[in-house]
């Protein structure tokens, strides 16, 4: 997100008299949405061992995928020693058939979202026979927690961040409803894995984020803004470290400022990110054990290096860290004696972004995620919808590939944007991912809306999203999106201009649910305000304005009844941006 955005508020405009309605009304059907570039992210898990690579030798060695290649796999932790061990044998004892000498392989700790929402996942070896690679095709995922709530409906809560020490998985959660507005969900929680019992830590009205746990399993150092809420902070949030106590979240107290993204490399010693005063991500450390009120941080990775999310050793001698040099992330590890950097992921994958390195407890073998691209071979694929795990009966939550989807009155297919990198299609498929077709190429669009009276008409803005207000760009009318194109059918679409050249920015057009009408966005007076067209003949034959003033009203939506229009706006703080402006407000404007 760019630290530019503006501020957006909801607004609402009364053109008549609002219908009530009931409160017994039935929910059901499907809501599409879409994440920047997520479908094609296919984030999987990967470890390589240290031998050779730290004493300065060649022994360079291929990386072991060590996640299953479904779906989204990503921060993962290495149990072994006599963690894992417990861990296997107590699996063995609830009826799951291992591996022999599995007791002394190390399990995989990750989060996976493969059944919808991000949930943690515990990977154990398998019984197989002798020689067979048990890591990449003899694994089993098993699921930590169940995430279900009232009436057996599936929680569509997010899990991340797990750490395991002896019996206790510590992670954070937002199945808890914060009950503060601007406020994140996100608390600590402990998982018993013995017992399946779930902990809180965090305390109530507070927020939590990347909790890590120290070596002995005493502690939790996490970062947090401590119940400030989001204050619109973009590049770098404004949280603090605290410790506590993983046991039951006692004992808390903050230890430095401006903190991310802990790590321990001993009882006392912590790592984190910071964005430092001279503009360059670097990696801190404090002491957790001081209870001075002013400790200072001490910075460690030298400016001239972005470097972020650091895991460190157990040998006190090195930590790894994601480093930024160019536009590609990359796994590093930072000598702490000689101050250097020694690149690792360069080597092996030297155009692709690798994130979130892990340091098994031995110090001898790193782990990251990063995307596994799209192997035929394997299976893998590219997807255009996923759908997910959805918290109401009756009602399918769906990812979609692109931007802007938006589904058509019978329900059967979604319209969206498929952009590359020149263009932005306007695609049409079936809710299921089949039978995509092209409907309008004429360049950049965005903003896509359905006519709700089945006519068949989408439509779109042409032209770039987060355009300068003298940018021309006009509303188009895509007719036969829902037929053309179709195989064995020769119906084309055709287009129609709804608003006039040398109008500036017009946008995000939402037709009336009786279809005669469209309302948009224009910046035509300079500044971007509502507008109400005829949704056939566009401006030629009715325009009308909504909204006057200098401010920014955008993304509006028609309520089902025809008499509300709901819209976003910054009139609150027009000069202000995301960053700076303060306190949402709900406005309700009644037109003459």
């Amino acid at each position: 997100m760019e630290s530019s955005a503006m501020a957006l508020v909801l607004w609402l405009v009364v053109l008549g008299v609002v219908a009530g309605t009931g409160s017994g009304a039935e929910v059901g059907g499907t809501i599409g949405f879409s994440t920047l570039g997520r479908l094609s992210y296919n984030f999987d898990v990967y470890t390589l061992q240290l031998d050779g690579v730290l004493g300065g030798g060649d022994g360079w060695v291929e990386e072991t995928r060590v996640t299953l290649g479904e779906s989204v796999s990503y921060n993962g932790q290495l149990v072994e020693g006599r963690w894992g061990s417990a861990v296997v044998e107590r699996l063995r004892r609830q009826g799951h058939e291992l591996a022999a000498g599995s007791g002394a392989l190390e399990l995989l700790l990750y989060v996976s979202e493969v059944e919808g929402s991000p949930q943690l996942y515990l990977d154990i070896p398998l019984q197989g026979s002798k020689g067979e690679n048990l890591v990449t095709r003899r694994r089993r995922p098993i699921a930590l927690r169940e995430a279900e709530g009232a009436n057996g409906a599936p929680k569509a809560y997010l899990n991340d961040r797990p750490s395991m020490n002896g019996d206790t998985i510590i992670f954070v959660s937002t199945e808890e409803d914060v009950g503060k507005r601007l406020q994140g969900w996100n608390a600590v929680y402990s998982l018993d894995f013995k017992t399946s019992v779930t902990k809180r830590l965090t305390p109530p009205g507070v927020t939590d984020y990347s909790p890590a746990v120290s070596p002995s399993g005493e502690w939790v150092a996490a970062v947090s803004n401590e119940g400030r809420g989001w204050k619109r902070e973009i590049e770098a949030l404004d949280l603090d470290l605290y410790v506590f106590k993983a046991e039951d979240g006692s004992q808390r107290r903050m230890v430095v400022r401006n903190a991310g993204w802990p790590s321990w490399a001993d009882e006392s010693t912590v790592y984190f990110h910071r964005l430092a005063e001279d503009g360059w991500w670097s990696i801190f450390k404090a002491n957790a054990s001081d209870t001075s009120a002013n400790q200072e941080a001490e910075r460690v990775t030298p400016p001239g290096v972005h470097a972020f999310t650091p895991a460190a050793s157990r040998t006190g001698k090195w930590i790894a860290v994601a480093t930024r040099r160019t536009s590609i992330r990359h796994i590093e590890i930072f000598d702490l004696q000689a101050k250097k950097f020694l690149p690792i992921t360069a080597h092996i994958n030297p155009s692709t972004n690798h994130y979130q390195p892990f340091v098994s407890p031995s110090s001898d073998k790193l782990g990251y995620h990063r995307c596994r691209g799209i192997d035929k071979d394997d299976g893998t694929m590219d997807f255009r919808v996923e759908y997910q795990v959805s918290p109401l009966p009756g009602v399918s939550v769906v990812r979609v590939a692109g931007s802007f989807p938006v589904i058509s009155p019978d329900g059967s297919l979604f319209a969206y944007v498929d952009s590359g990198d020149d263009s932005a299609d306007l695609a049409v498929m079936k809710l299921d991912g089949s039978q995509k077709r092209v409907v309008w190429n004429r360049g950049k669009g965005y903003g896509t809306n359905w006519d709700p009276t089945g006519r068949g008409t989408v439509y779109v803005t042409e032209g770039r999203a987060f355009a300068a207000l003298g940018t021309e760009e006009r509303i188009v009318a895509i007719h036969n999106a829902d037929t053309a194109n179709l195989d064995g059918d020769e119906t084309s679409s055709s287009y129609k201009y709804l608003t006039k050249e040398g109008t500036k920015n017009n946008a995000f057009p939402a037709p009336s649910p009786d279809g005669k009408y469209v309302v948009f966005r224009s910046s035509r007076f300079g500044h971007k305000n509502l507008y109400i067209m005829d949704a056939v003949d566009g401006e030629e034959k009715y325009l009308r304005r909504l909204t006057e003033g200098p401010w920014r009203d955008t993304m509006p939506a028609w309520s089902p009844d025809n008499e509300w229009i709901a819209f976003s706006s910054n009139r609150v703080h027009p000069t202000g941006t995301l960053c700076t402006s303060t306190g949402l407000q709900c406005h309700i404007c009644l037109l003459p």
